[in-house]
């Protein structure tokens, strides 16, 4: 039987998830105090037990048709015990019939591996999103005094929107986010990671970057800026003020393939760009 999930179903849902996914990193309780909801978790259940399930959140595409619904899968999982059955083939074919009941235009998701693009490229998905990345060494770069950083806060969202808007812009499909959804990966930056940073030249939002700790540096998940100045004047705030060597900064680029989409219309979308979804 295939089902969204109640209330009810919590504790058998985070035992499967922890199975699939196990953390360390405080994520897993973060995401299911703060963002799980039981309405959009998929499940299939066998003599009343939870073989696999998968989380259609609901997102926004800016695309050259304007802007339009999507679902975004999480999270899509099967227990060991219970896989090569078929069963995320039945869940992923439900979640398209649901997605085309409510008049949304695709499906979207980001394989945790890239063997998984294969998986899903027979379910209709095609390689969409794509990143660049790129390594920052702090020594050398010199910024004017009128150059700061500054936490983000929930209060710099419309902004921030704004900047992300920009730099998407051409990007030809782009996930966009609501305050809530900004406001999510705030919180957990500053919660689990290093941070949420903007730059300002005087009282302008140049750049930003939503940064984690690694064992060599830090990663900027995501930055980006309005030129190339601001973008390499944040990485060398960052690096001095969190003392860290370096930074791989991941922003707007084709170099590679993030996330796939599946359009119901068949629309062909090869450029587009993905990021901070809980990925």
């Amino acid at each position: 039987m295939i089902r969204f999930a109640h209330a009810q179903d919590y504790p058998e849902i985070r035992r499967l998830w922890e199975r699939c996914f196990p953390d360390s990193s405080g994520f897993n309780p973060y995401f299911f105090e703060y963002v799980f909801q039981p309405g959009q978790a998929l499940l299939l259940e066998q003599d009343h037990t939870l073989c696999a399930m998968l989380q259609m959140l609901p997102y926004q595409l800016h695309t050259v048709a304007g802007t339009e619904q999507a679902t975004y899968i999480y999270g899509a999982c099967t227990a060991p015990e219970a896989r090569k059955r078929g069963y995320m083939a039945q869940l992923l074919e439900r979640s398209f019939m649901l997605d085309q009941e409510a008049g949304r235009a695709a499906s979207i998701l980001i394989p945790q591996e890239e063997w998984l693009f294969g998986f899903y490229q027979k379910y209709g998905y095609e390689r969409t999103f794509y990143v660049k990345d790129q390594d920052v060494a702090a020594c050398g770069i010199a910024m004017p005094p009128a150059v700061k950083s500054r936490p983000l806060t929930c209060d710099d969202i419309p902004v921030l929107d704004e900047l992300y808007r920009r730099a998407t812009g051409n990007a030809g499909c782009a996930v966009l986010r609501t305050p809530m959804q900004w406001q999510r990966q705030i919180e957990m930056f500053q919660a689990l990671g290093l941070g949420a940073y903007a730059l300002h030249i005087g009282h302008e939002m140049k750049a930003y970057a939503f940064v984690w700790e690694t064992e060599t540096g830090a990663w900027a998940q995501e930055l980006l800026a309005d030129d190339a100045e601001s973008e390499i004047n944040l990485c060398g705030i960052l690096c001095r003020e969190l003392d860290k060597p370096n930074m791989r900064i991941t922003k707007v680029g084709m170099q590679t393939a993030l996330g796939c989409a599946k359009f119901y219309d068949n629309r062909p979308v090869t450029q587009g760009y993905i990021n901070l979804m809980f990925n």
